[in-house]
């Protein structure tokens, strides 16, 4: 049987493509000192193609997106020491973008003053980093979620907002705030598509999904199809 081939199908189950990850510049990639420690969570989320059958139940919250900035993730910690990951790895302290970033704001003193061990994660993006997409001027970490260590859980929105503003840290821009999901994940799959906040003459790689309402946390990403065929 020939597949019909068009615009915007998805091919990852068909062609059994999981994930292309590229590589790492050498400013970002540090000597190693060991595996994602495993008393936080990754930051990875699971595509909405993945929740098909719990789709319908998904749609008795709300929810609120972020723009999925591409760049590269980065997570730095303070569980009774500080630390810094990349997307897998952690890092030992050097000359990177990630800790001449940590550095410039503070970020090391700061964790360790506020009392308690938590992990902030987000993306990198700017000069050097995924061909500078935004059109940015050197490198900007924006924060996307903060990990409470001790409780294993994500902190809510609220509580994030006041953590970066004390820290004077920028987020990811938010592109909706407390809305409902379409009825199906192919109207869903529409709204991932859009120019991005940070630059509009640059396709966004689509969006971040967290419930606002739900009694567990339910996140999820939508991707553009627009950027896909752009930049993939």
């Amino acid at each position: 049987m020939k597949l019909k081939i068009k615009e915007g199908l998805d091919l990852t189950q068909i062609l059994n493509i999981i994930k292309y990850e590229p590589p790492i510049p050498p400013e970002l990639s540090g000597k190693v000192i060991g595996q994602f420690p495993s008393f936080i969570r990754k930051t990875d989320e699971e595509r909405i193609q993945n929740f098909s059958d719990e789709y319908q139940e998904m749609r008795k919250f709300r929810y609120f997106a972020s723009e999925k900035l591409d760049g590269t993730s980065c997570t730095m910690y303070f569980n009774q020491k500080f630390g810094i990951c990349s997307r897998n790895l952690e890092l030992a302290e050097g000359d990177t973008t990630q800790w001449k970033l940590a550095r410039e704001f503070g970020l090391i003193s700061k964790l360790e003053n506020l009392g308690r061990n938590i992990a902030l994660q987000g993306e990198i993006i700017g000069e050097g980093i995924q061909k500078n997409k935004y059109k940015l001027k050197g490198q900007e970490f924006r924060l996307f979620n903060i990990f409470d260590i001790d409780n294993y859980e994500y902190l809510p929105k609220s509580e994030m907002l006041e953590i970066a503003e004390q820290f004077c840290l920028k987020i990811v821009p938010t592109v909706f705030e407390n809305i409902e999901l379409p009825l199906t994940i192919d109207e869903l799959l529409e709204i991932a598509e859009g120019k991005s906040v940070l630059n509009t003459q640059t396709e966004r790689e689509g969006l971040v999904w967290v419930s606002v309402d739900s009694p567990e946390r339910i996140s999820f990403k939508t991707i553009s199809n627009r950027f896909l065929l752009k930049y993939e």
